[in-house]
């Protein structure tokens, strides 16, 4: 192609050649063109590979040809070289060239398509809307999402789904188990039925509060391994409660617009890798810009809007990248090559001060194969002067906390180069309702539990082996320099252990299935109907073989003790009902632990404390008196 004229930036559609193309072009604004590949068949058509001009291309108005990257659905890329034509009919011409052939796209031979714009936008969302009867949207908050999100070159499309869901009573909570529920049932009706495929659409849950343990929890991402980042919640009432100060109706449409940000793949802002604490992005915290106590400086300078580099991954990253459910959160980088970052120092020792630590259970470190793997996370002031921290900084699922994974280690040094950060199955989002951060006396700790079971990405330590644990703890930097300080914690060497006969392996197999891990993870859900027998015929058999003490069929007795003293919700053809609890089921569960010494060396410290209260709260309820005072310490459920 030559004489070349640059068309209007905006989305288009075309084909040509077998293929269909998606071009978003803003070569006149920002120098930038990408797309999408597809393969035309009879059945529709299929996702061969995206491509983008190269950042160091990048030239506003500049007429190509550019150098462009490609990368095909199976994550081989090539290089090549892209054209952009406007033509006198108003359909402009692309030409594409790769230096090497992938996914069915030729090397060398030029790939012409003409195209025809379909609008400004680059991306578009479906957004479904599901809401707890009762729950008032504000006026203007879908309006303000919206702008929101045009900004960054995605239209959002709503679709309502009724009022579905029933209003939360006393007696019931919207626990994880009830909201990855919800969740799963909304997405099988709006997505595709069998939630293999991913698509661009997103599930919006507006509900009233979170359960009593999560109190200033605002919103929550699901992130599971078969549909990743497909649907998020809102607790509207809790933000109303809290931010009664006129602006509940502005916080409300904040966090669905930073809900939906995590559902396109966008990390906080505060977090170790990225380190914009010093952003006013949605993705920031407004109690975490700059360290915290600066919140009227951030929404000062707030305007509903992303970072530059948010911006361009929304409108060019890869499909794969930001689409609802093709990839897990957080594994792609979109911000390490932007200007402005302060990525935060990882120091190579532990910290002396602040003392971060993962206990294992009492029976040690050893796990069987297939066995839930919960630890304690403690963090200790070993200074002279007391400490301040942001609550649920030991959430795991809040962004602060990560625990980095390194597969056989053996002799060599810890060394975080080739560790994996767990992926957990949900991201929490909190605001602090206290007048301020906790303070940490010196010779005082900080103690929850972390399970690393099963996340994102599916179960991380599927195999029989060794893994060091190396736990690091982002802590915004108060002194107002903008970047955080990383503690890093002692690592940990635990083992998985091989199974020691068929039928060791046969449980193994049961236990290491997507379902079961989710039901795991979250503390039992009414979606897996079939999993709690499963898991109950499971430890049973188990304890009936190896004794109480069978750390798999203690560990699973946890499990369904958490599920069966709390209320489920149940979708069926007559909409939504509140099932109701066992708790006779639950108590002689958690009652046949805590009386057996052996069957609680599976056990952290943090989590057979989590045990003996609820079954001390269970004994209360049913009538049975306080139960003996607990020595041990709350759990990650």
């Amino acid at each position: 192609m030559t004489d070349m004229t640059l068309p209007p930036d905006g989305r288009y559609e075309g084909s040509g050649a077998g293929l269909f193309l998606e071009l978003r072009n803003e070569a006149t604004a920002a120098g930038v063109v990408s797309g999408d590949l597809f393969l035309t068949t009879g059945g529709g058509q299929v996702f061969l590979a995206s491509f983008r001009t190269s950042p160091d291309a990048a030239a506003p108005g500049r007429v190509g040809p550019w150098r462009m990257r490609c990368q095909d659905s199976e994550g081989r890329v090539s290089g090549g070289v892209l054209e952009l034509q406007a033509m006198p009919d108003g359909r402009p011409s692309v030409r594409l060239r790769l230096d090497r052939q992938l996914n069915a796209l030729p090397a060398v031979d030029p790939i012409d398509i003409r195209v025809t714009g379909t609008g400004p936008a680059l991306r578009i969302l479906g957004v479904e809307v599901e809401r707890e009867v009762g729950v008032i949207i504000p006026d203007g908050a879908r309006e303000t999402l919206q702008a929101c999100l045009a900004g960054a070159g995605v239209e959002i499309r709503y679709r309502d789904g009724g009022a579905l869901i029933p209003r939360r009573v006393e007696g019931w909570e919207w626990h994880e188990g009830n909201i990855y529920g919800a969740l799963d049932e909304t997405m099988a009706r709006f997505a595709n039925p069998d939630l293999a495929g991913s698509g661009w659409r997103a599930q919006l849950l507006m509900l009233s509060h979170p359960f009593a343990e999560r109190n200033g929890l605002y919103g929550v991402m699901f992130d599971v391994v078969d549909r990743p980042r497909q649907g998020c919640a809102v607790f509207v009432d809790e933000i109303r409660e809290h931010f009664s100060d006129g602006r509940e109706d502005h916080d409300i449409a904040w966090t669905m617009a930073h809900e939906v940000g995590h559902v396109l793949n966008l990390t906080h802002r505060f977090e170790l890798e990225v380190g914009r604490a010093d952003s006013t992005s949605v993705m920031n915290y407004a109690d975490q810009y700059r360290g915290g106590g600066r919140q009227a400086e951030y929404w000062q300078r707030f305007a509903f809007r992303f970072d530059p580099d948010e911006v361009s991954f929304l409108r060019h990253g890869t499909r794969r990248a930001v689409m609802p459910g093709a990839s897990p959160f957080h594994t792609v980088d979109y911000w390490s090559t932007a200007p402005g970052a302060k990525p935060a120092h990882v120091p190579p020792e532990p910290d002396r001060g602040l003392v971060l630590r993962l206990v294992p259970p009492r029976g040690g470190t050893l796990f069987a194969f297939g066995q839930p793997v919960v630890l304690q996370v403690l963090l200790s002031n070993a200074g002279s002067q007391p400490v301040a921290l942001p609550r649920n900084l030991l959430d795991v699922k809040a962004g602060f906390l990560q625990i980095m994974m390194e597969r056989d280690p053996g002799a060599r040094p810890a060394g975080l180069a080739d560790a994996r950060a767990f992926a957990p199955l949900m991201q929490r989002c909190f605001t602090d309702v206290t007048p301020g951060p906790q303070l940490l006396a010196p010779g005082a700790s900080l103690s929850r539990n972390v399970n690393l079971t099963f996340g994102a990405e599916g179960h991380p330590l599927d195999e029989p082996g060794s893994y060091r644990l190396t736990p690091l703890l982002t802590v915004p930097d108060n002194a107002g320099r903008g970047f955080a300080t990383v503690i890093r914690g002692e690592p940990l060497l635990i083992h998985i252990g091989a199974p020691a006969s068929r039928v060791d392996e046969r449980d193994a197999v049961a236990l290491l299935q997507p379902g079961v891990g989710a039901f795991l993870a979250v503390g039992g859900t009414n979606r897996y109907a079939a999993v709690p027998g499963r898991l109950r015929d499971i430890a049973d058999q188990r304890r009936s073989r190896n004794g109480a003490g069978d750390p798999i069929a203690a560990a699973l007795h946890r499990t369904l003790g958490i599920y069966y003293s709390r209320a489920h919700l149940e979708f069926g053809r007559a909409g939504c009902v509140v099932g109701g609890t066992d708790q006779d089921e639950a108590r002689a569960l958690l009652d046949g632990l805590t009386g057996n010494d052996a069957a609680m060396l599976t056990f952290d410290p943090q989590t057979a404390k989590d045990i003996e209260d609820l079954a001390a709260t269970l004994r209360r309820q049913s009538g049975q008196g306080p139960s003996p005072p607990s020595m041990r310490t709350s759990p990650e459920r």
